[in-house]
């Protein structure tokens, strides 16, 4: 438009980015810095799972009981979040109707699960992983909160070659940044 923006459309434009679940060509996202920028809080987005797409998603939960104090939620090879290890369980109303019909799908860490179904949305809504390679048996678990904690102990290490890196004080800036403007943590999973 030609017209000088006026104060009521500034404010408007200013507050009307629409949140972005996945990463869009035409669009950029906003910095996180910025004032009113909006970003997924949840791990998987319903752009995911077997409904739509040419390969299959595998999700994994990776964790040794003896070393991890989290642990790390996979898809695709790809850390998501971290969690507590309690926090990861099939629907327990699912569960007990499966323990009433004799049968035993419990959860298990370090294992390869396919997606099925869409996942929900928002933190805790549902996802579904197939249980039985092959069949259309799948459970469902609550999507995480995106979340890495800097008390983790793995923080630092380099394995797997997946890392996710924190950036902790990146100036909000048109200029290029230099390696004294900033510091970065590491964050990679145990394998």
């Amino acid at each position: 438009m030609a017209i000088p923006a006026t104060y009521h459309r500034q404010y408007f434009r200013e507050r009307t980015n629409f949140r972005l679940t996945n990463p869009v060509s035409s669009y950029r996202n906003d910095h996180p810095c910025d004032e009113n920028s909006r970003w997924r809080k949840f791990a998987f987005s319903n752009k995911e799972g077997d409904d739509g797409v040419w390969s299959d998603q595998m999700f994994e939960a990776k964790y040794d009981n003896e070393t991890d104090t989290y642990a790390t939620v996979m898809l695709n090879g790809y850390v998501r979040t971290l969690v507590k290890p309690e926090a990861i369980a099939f629907d327990p109303a699912q569960m007990a109707s499966d323990a009433a019909n004799g049968l035993d799908y419990t959860f298990e860490f370090n294992r390869e699960y396919e997606m099925c179904g869409r996942p929900s949305n928002y933190v805790d809504g549902w996802f579904n992983l197939r249980v039985v390679d092959g069949t259309n048996t799948c459970r469902r678990l609550r999507n995480p909160v995106v979340a890495f904690h800097p008390d983790d102990p793995d923080t630092g290490k380099t394995s797997c070659g997946h890392a996710v890196l924190t950036f902790s004080s990146i100036p909000h800036t048109s200029q290029p940044l230099t390696h004294s403007s900033f510091r970065v943590s590491l964050y990679s999973p145990t394998c």
